[in-house]
């Protein structure tokens, strides 16, 4: 599953941006401009595409690319900058961006440049598949196997499996779980979504159920 490194002047200026990339599929990871946590962010996992709020962004943005670039042997990781119309001219033809975008932010372009740019890349259409060892999320056409074997889910155990496999690692309670699958008009209990987590681990089985963790008193992950 592709990765998409967010970079920002703050972790709020970047949340309408993270809201749409994760709705795209894709594993999203969040970094400001500060030199320990940048480059922490890219020393982790090494993004397939970045993509910079210019806009919350101090700093000249030629020397934010510069800092962009990976270390030597490395290859090229393509980088998206969004800016607004009347700061155009912070951008520089020589800083080697791959792509822009002018503000106002339109989800769809978004989703579509960053598709773009994995496709140049020669990563296309990872985002229509999550794929954790022997477990395989088929997006687009709503189908799971195991070790090359199907899995019949139903539409809402299918959608809670590719929510928590969108985002690994990440801790959600049962009430965002509710919100994000059943949507916000859903009135039934908590324990519905304890239920379908039950009922996707049994079909997904060994060893592949173990991994949505329970976290106690909390909620759910996918390891």
């Amino acid at each position: 599953m592709r990765r998409v490194l967010i970079v920002g002047g703050s972790l709020k200026a970047v949340e309408r941006i993270r809201s749409c990339v994760e709705t795209a599929g894709y594993v999203v990871a969040i970094a400001s401009t500060a030199e320990d946590d940048l480059a922490s962010a890219l020393r982790e996992r090494v993004p397939d595409v970045i993509v910079v709020d210019g806009t919350s962004v101090n700093e000249n943005l030629g020397e934010l690319r510069r800092r962009l670039r990976p270390r030597r042997g490395s290859k090229e990781i393509p980088t998206l900058v969004l800016i607004e119309e009347d700061e155009l001219a912070r951008l520089n033809p020589g800083d080697g961006w791959s792509d822009f975008i002018v503000k106002p932010l339109r989800d769809a372009e978004l989703k579509t440049r960053i598709k773009r740019l994995l496709w140049a890349a020669g990563k296309g259409e990872a985002s229509d598949v999550i794929r954790i060892e022997g477990l395989v999320i088929d997006v687009r056409n709503y189908t799971v196997t195991v070790d090359g074997i199907p899995v019949e889910l139903t539409y809402k155990e299918y959608q809670l499996l590719k929510f928590l496999a969108s985002h690994p690692g990440r801790v959600f309670t049962r009430d965002d779980l509710l919100n994000e699958v059943w949507g916000y008009d859903y009135y039934g209990g908590t324990r519905t979504v304890d239920v379908h987590i039950r009922r996707i681990r049994s079909k997904l089985g060994s060893p592949y159920d173990s991994f949505i963790q329970t976290v106690h008193n909390v909620g759910y992950r996918f390891k």
